[in-house]
């Protein structure tokens, strides 16, 4: 009787479920990255998943206390000096050696690449290969996608090996944030991919804030905000807003602007001037928690987004998703791909001329033409609803495959 039962609770249990989320530049608090891996350990947790975050080897006591995060990886995505075959080949074994160090004994069900370039993917197949026998689901959004000849190479060296490693194209999820980047990717990866948002640092729940009639008659507020490097062209405000500002002194900017080291001599000349700009222009360089970053977000009326097309071409913007998410109209160059739906719908202003009086001409119009546009985007606002996150985080934990042999 004893035998009989043991076989019976054999033949229904289950190990339980484990995932754990892989970012090689997640270092501090604030920015994509920090909030990408909060919201993802949220969702997980609230599935009775366990999870481990797996960070930089300089990860700073807010990753480590707050996140719970281990210190892992001594390489980054970012800082590549060499876009030759020989770098990408170092660095993504060097970030193998170290997931693999992390990973050899636990061995998760999925792992999650919440900003995946080719080197991780690439090291991430090493790590799966070196192990054997191991058949995990991965879950990846491509940040950048490949617009050179080089990168191109590099992704298809990094999806050929992860295919060879995997018993399933089906155990790969893999995401982009527009059209554009689906297209690129999909010309040199082995799987397709979703156009899905990134894991937003706004919970499903939250709700634009209203905004006070004392706080509205001052006028609109105009927001920009997250890292300052070059590509985000914090550099045109200071003449733009002085446009905008001769033309409509009633008009709030409220400019966040995390200074980041290899542009700072640029960034600290630039918020200098725009702290000079009076009362109407507010300047905040300090790095945002998440909750300060959502009520930022939520105060503004419109948020403004100068990105260098030539960056953002083709790339997503996490900011843009959270505008997209809380009903908030947006100004964004014409050749930033990520908003050409919300041109389209009427829900956002292009920028047609990335200058300062072009910036200031698009402020005018979304101005003029607020009321139209916040009633757009608060509709797109209400059909997206949630994200669906947790719905693809469950099915993906509850298809894991089992171990098979490796494919040579």
């Amino acid at each position: 009787m004893l035998v009989a039962d043991l076989l019976a609770l054999a033949t229904r249990w289950r190990p339980k479920r484990t995932a754990t989320i892989i970012d090689p530049a997640l270092q501090g608090i604030g920015g994509h990255h920090y909030s990408a891996a909060e919201r993802l350990a949220a969702e997980i947790a609230a599935a009775g998943v366990d999870c481990r975050i797996l960070c930089s080897a300089k990860a700073d006591s807010n990753v480590i206390g707050a996140l719970k995060g281990e210190r892992c990886f001594s390489e980054s995505i970012y800082g590549r000096t060499d876009t030759g075959m020989p770098e990408f080949e170092r660095r993504a074994r060097a970030i193998s050696k170290d997931l693999y160090r992390m990973v050899r004994w636990t061995r998760p069900d999925l792992l999650i690449l919440p900003t995946c370039d080719q080197v991780l993917l690439y090291a991430t197949s090493l790590c799966i290969k070196s192990i054997g026998g191991w058949q995990p689901n991965i879950l990846a959004w491509f940040l950048y996608p490949p617009d050179s000849e080089q990168a191109q190479a590099e992704f298809r060296v990094a999806g050929a090996s992860l295919e060879a490693v995997l018993s399933s194209r089906g155990q790969v999820h893999a995401c982009c944030e527009t059209m554009a980047a689906k297209r690129l990717l999909e010309s040199c990866l082995p799987f397709p991919l979703e156009r899905r948002p990134g894991p937003s640092a706004l919970a499903n729940a939250i709700a634009p804030a209203r905004r006070d009639h004392v706080a509205r008659s001052r006028g609109a507020i105009v927001a920009c905000v997250g890292h300052a490097n070059i590509g985000k062209g914090y550099a045109l405000l200071p003449d733009a807003l002085s446009l905008a500002t001769t033309s409509d002194d009633s008009v709030v900017f409220r400019v966040h602007g995390f200074i980041d080291r290899r542009d700072t001599v640029q960034d600290h000349e630039t918020f200098r001037r725009l702290s000079a700009m009076g009362p109407g222009v507010s300047v905040h360089n300090g790095v945002l928690s998440t909750q300060g970053y959502q009520e930022f977000i939520a105060a503004a009326d419109i948020l403004l987004l100068p990105y260098a097309p030539e960056v953002y071409r083709s790339r997503g913007s996490g900011v843009f998703n959270e505008a997209e998410q809380l009903g908030k109209p947006v100004i964004a160059p014409r050749e930033c791909t990520f908003a050409e739906d919300a041109f389209a719908e009427g829900r956002a202003v292009p920028i047609e001329r990335l200058d300062p009086r072009g910036i200031a001409d698009a402020i005018a119009a979304a101005i003029s033409g607020l009321s139209q546009l916040e009633e757009r985007a608060a509709m797109h606002a209400r059909k997206r609803q949630l994200d669906g996150l947790q719905p693809l985080l469950s099915r993906l934990l509850k298809a894991v495959p089992g171990p098979c042999a490796i494919k040579l």
